[in-house]
């Protein structure tokens, strides 16, 4: 239950952005929301309610230490690792632009670069 109260925090994101930051929203944007809480939604509904979700210390261990949990542990941990892996990849093929080559996309952005770095925004495209 929990994670579906987390999962709204997309929903919450998605409106700080377009208030304060005025991101656009777009419907790739709002069908990829509404997809991910469907699919909590479903989660949420479809979970059995005998399913043991209180574990004692001992009992990690045990389930670790058995074969499934061991492997349920490894593929975890390796997934993790393979996705920082990727990340950091995809950063270094795909560095994020320095302040400088940004270009503004609204006229009320323009004027706030121009007020806080006057030389660079002045080479600027009108």
């Amino acid at each position: 239950l929990l994670g579906g109260i987390f999962t709204t925090l997309l929903i919450f994101n998605m409106l700080f952005a377009r208030l304060f930051l005025k991101e656009d929203l777009t419907k790739p944007l709002i069908a990829g929301a509404f997809i991910i809480l469907v699919g909590v939604v479903l989660t949420i509904v479809a979970t059995p309610d005998d399913v043991k979700t209180e574990f004692t210390p001992e009992e990690i261990g045990q389930l670790s230490r058995n074969p499934g949990g061991a492997l349920y542990l490894s593929t975890l941990l390796l997934l993790v690792v393979l996705s920082v892996m990727a990340i950091a990849l995809y950063e270094a093929k795909y560095p994020i632009a320095t302040a400088s080559k940004l270009q503004p996309r609204h006229e009320s952005d323009r004027l706030h670069a121009c007020i806080m770095q006057p030389t660079q925004t002045a080479l600027l495209p009108h």
